[in-house]
């Protein structure tokens, strides 16, 4: 059973789903991003394809996959990336984790062209919030009792800090589905789909 259908991407911003190769020229409304027909990297089409299936608000992903980090990995995926691919481990792993310029670049004009400011503060709260969730995560270790109660004081602010993220996000999600406060807990709670259930993206 697949999780996705062909029909679940119908209402992406740009219709990139199972286009194969020459993508900008295939998709031509792709052009409207200046960043997108000037990149001169490798894998130009798979890497506009992942912006695409992750940060589209049509996208299913966010519906399916609230962790940022498992729904990077899915538009990976979806994009043609294979994440055990030593060739492309590298690249795929510098884009998931914002450190290629030139797809930052990409990321940015996109959201600032389908969207809506909501949508950029919502993706954007949502790297932060698991940025900080990584961080608080850590082991502490400290050798001298000054040390780990600055430690363990770092930890509480990071936690005030997921805490305002969170409530960010709430207003943000309640207002970009206008209102309704039952689409946004419906979205926003839904499960993490289990490691069983990876396979039947695709």
């Amino acid at each position: 059973m697949k999780l996705f259908s062909d029909s679940d991407f119908a209402s992406l911003t740009f219709p990139i789903h199972n286009v194969d190769k020459d993508l900008i020229n295939k998709v031509p409304r792709l052009e409207l991003i200046p960043s997108f027909k000037n990149y001169k990297g490798d894998f130009k089409d798979r890497i506009i394809k992942y912006i695409c299936y992750l940060y589209d608000p049509n996208s299913p992903l966010k519906e399916f996959f609230p962790d940022m980090l498992r729904r990077k990995e899915q538009a990976a995926i979806l994009s043609g990336f294979d994440l055990e691919d030593n060739r492309t481990k590298d690249i795929i792993e510098g884009v998931m984790s914002l450190k290629n310029k030139g797809v930052l670049s990409m990321i940015d004009e996109y959201l600032r062209f389908v969207n809506s400011r909501t949508w950029s503060m919502i993706v954007s709260n949502e790297e932060t919030f698991y940025e900080y969730q990584s961080k608080l995560l850590r082991s502490v270790e400290a050798e001298r009792d000054k040390d780990l109660l600055q430690a363990l004081q770092i930890k509480g602010k990071i936690m005030e800090d997921l805490d305002n993220i969170n409530e960010r996000l709430e207003k943000y999600y309640l207002k970009l589905y206008a209102g309704d406060e039952d689409l946004v807990k419906t979205i926003t709670t839904r499960r993490t789909i289990t490691p069983e259930n990876l396979g039947d993206v695709y």
